[in-house]
């Protein structure tokens, strides 16, 4: 996703991080559904773009470096 590459990962997975499905990421959790979402990035060139820039923004606005590193901080402070 930092990569801006779209990603395609089971409803578990996506549970870990909470990207909004079909716009940021997508969930496939049966290897027919992997298949199909494969399939459906390789033959769909905007949908492919759209999931990989949503992607981005999604990790840049929720996971980046700076955020981790304020709540990990808070986290340390806290517990002192």
């Amino acid at each position: 996703m930092a990569m801006k590459t779209p990603c395609i990962v089971s409803t578990l997975s996506n549970n870990a991080i909470n990207a909004p499905n079909n716009k940021a990421i997508i969930e496939a959790n049966t290897s027919v559904e992997f298949s199909k979402a494969i399939m459906e990035l390789l033959n769909n060139e905007k949908k492919t773009f759209e999931i990989g820039q949503e992607g981005y923004k999604f990790v840049k606005e929720h996971y980046s470096w700076e955020i981790q590193n304020n709540l990990f901080t808070k986290l340390i402070l806290n517990q002192n």
